[in-house]
């Protein structure tokens, strides 16, 4: 019978075999490239992110455009060519239930997952980093 430090070892390396990495060799995940229906639907929400971006106001950064909903109680981000997760969106928004307020970071995106990955962690750190007093407004903003 095998310990369970064995079989723990061999299910973690076949955990491994199954994502595709690490491997001894190499650092990188791949990931499988995004399929037609999930391009379908990153245009679906980029369109809906271009309707509502155009009621807010405009803030262009060097890789991506900042929209400001009128009400400050959202922000939608854009990425231009020249950002490593183009194309992507992300929407920041405060949720209000039970009297509570809330920030929520969502996206999507059309190009490099693990770039895409790595912007969204900017927005996570740039929440760890606020006081725990700090409420959602305003909205942290990159």
């Amino acid at each position: 019978m095998p310990s369970r430090k064995t079989v723990f070892i061999l299910a973690l390396a076949l955990l491994l075999a199954a994502c595709e990495g690490p491997s001894l060799t190499s650092t990188a995940h791949t990931r499988p490239e995004l399929t037609e229906a999930q391009r379908q639907q990153f245009g679906q929400y980029l369109a809906r992110a271009q309707s509502d971006a155009t009621r807010g106001q405009r803030f262009d950064k060097a890789d991506y455009v900042r929209y400001e909903m009128p009400d400050g109680d959202e922000h939608i981000y854009m990425t231009k060519s020249s950002h490593p997760a183009h194309p992507a969106v992300v929407r920041r928004i405060i949720i209000k239930r039970l009297g509570i307020e809330k920030l929520a970071t969502r996206g999507a995106h059309g190009g490099s997952q693990k770039a895409f990955e790595q912007w969204l962690a900017e927005f996570k750190a740039l929440d760890m980093n606020r006081p725990r007093d700090a409420g959602p407004r305003p909205i942290p903003a990159l």
